[in-house]
């Protein structure tokens, strides 16, 4: 089920998938003759302001689909 090539496949399409959503927000330039991604300069306070919230968020969907801190 989850072979080598497949997870490969997977991380490959998600690092695409990041890279194209940076160059969309203007957090990064995507060069398509050299194909490469630049990055511009990010706050990391900023960066962790808002990334913070977005995962903790997300924990608590997940958790929350799960069932998780449901007494037996």
């Amino acid at each position: 089920m989850w072979t080598p090539a497949r997870i490969a496949f997977y991380l490959t399409s998600l690092l695409a998938g990041l890279g194209a959503i940076l160059a969309m927000f203007g957090a990064a330039t995507y060069d398509p003759v050299a194909q490469t991604i630049d990055l511009h300069p990010i706050s990391i306070p900023v960066f962790v302001a808002v990334v913070a919230p977005t995962v903790a968020s997300a924990l608590a969907a997940v958790a929350a689909f799960l069932g998780w801190g449901r007494k037996p």
